[in-house]
């Protein structure tokens, strides 16, 4: 570790990035362009060559990183397993915690974060970046709009081969628990749960699942399909593939009681029963640097932020109920979770 000497601007909240894969890089080079947020230190179990230009404290030991002194904020990234223990102890050496992706599978503990960010008196929150996706932004105004009538379908097909590879550190694998099997694949598939939740706005009555393939000898799962049924009658079917030798990405499709969307165009139905498309603006909303002010706000302020922990708790509650559907060949009924997590 070498720790060259820091500059920050006196007002700014010192910030430490966990996990120097793509997202922790793009977190990394971002954030030197703000004065209200800087990067103080970075951890990764391997040196990042990218890292090393920035002035910051670089560790490989987890508990130097979290005890560091100067941070105040730490931006936990996909590149980490084991995320939610990981949060958690960070949480508990007095860091507030931003993740910019599902930091758990399991409901529990997204739960046992929460508590503990209310016991520390800590924020915890989630960066959903995948909402400034262009197409789940059009079919998510299409959805809501009222434009396509009532809502039928929201389906999206991911098909790829090798999105995410088991990790060569030995390093990193070794944290690894027999809980976080098939987590790449789940963590992949939280996107678009959380997605077809921002698309849908309802509360989902029932969820079954099935596998695309059969179980692999080491208990890895490749595919599954979840089928979401929602209390206003609507439907969302999520089909992901990781290791599909026919890539193929349907981006979503929508269908409504007047209309639809697809690949950035809405369809809508004429009185002579004849169907118009009609393109949507190609355009995308940026609010990363929306979040890191909201980030700026709640770390001066010590004050729990659960709006996005709740929405990950919903996506926690699909993924078991999917994983239990499969091992049960059964629909999973799922009652209300819209006052889970919401303040005392």
């Amino acid at each position: 570790m070498s720790q060259p000497p820091i500059h920050r601007e006196p007002a700014s909240v010192s910030v430490g990035i966990a996990g120097l894969g793509r997202e922790g890089l793009y977190h990394l080079q971002r954030l030197s362009l703000r004065t209200d947020l800087c990067v103080v230190a970075v951890f990764d179990y391997e040196s990042s060559a990218t890292a090393n230009r920035f002035d910051c404290s670089r560790y490989e030991n987890w508990h130097e990183f979290i005890n560091d002194s100067s941070l105040e904020v730490i931006i936990l990234t996909a590149a980490l397993p084991d995320r939610a223990r990981l949060a958690n102890e960070a949480l508990r050496a007095g860091k507030h915690i931003v993740t910019d992706c599902a930091v758990g599978l399991f409901a529990s503990e997204i739960e046992t974060l929460v508590a503990t960010a209310r016991q520390m008196e800590r924020s915890f929150s989630v960066i959903n970046s995948r909402r400034q996706d262009f197409d789940f932004i059009s079919a998510r105004e299409v959805a809501r709009s009222g434009e396509i009538g009532d809502l039928v379908s929201a389906k999206i097909i991911e098909w790829d081969y090798g999105l995410y590879e088991p990790t060569t550190s030995n390093r990193s694998s070794s944290i690894r628990t027999e809980q976080n099997r098939c987590t790449d694949l789940w963590h992949f598939a939280a996107i678009y749960f959380d997605q077809l939740l921002q698309i849908v706005a309802d509360e989902p009555s029932s969820v079954y699942a099935r596998s695309l393939d059969p179980w692999t000898a080491e208990g890895e799962l490749n595919g599954f399909l979840a089928i979401v049924q929602f209390s206003s009658g609507a439907n969302g079917q999520i089909e992901v593939h990781v290791k599909s030798p026919t890539p193929y990405h349907s981006g979503w499709l929508i269908s409504g009681s007047k209309g639809g969307y697809r690949d950035g165009k809405r369809y809508a139905l004429t009185d002579e029963t004849e169907i118009f498309a009609t393109d949507r603006n190609q355009s995308s909303v940026d609010k990363t640097d929306e979040f890191y002010a909201a980030v700026v706000d709640h770390a001066c302020n010590n004050r729990p932020w659960l709006n996005s922990a709740t929405e990950a708790h919903k996506v926690a509650l699909l993924i078991e109920a999917s994983q239990k559907s499969m091992k049960t060949g059964q629909a999973i009924q799922r009652g209300n979770t819209t006052d889970v997590l919401v303040p005392e």
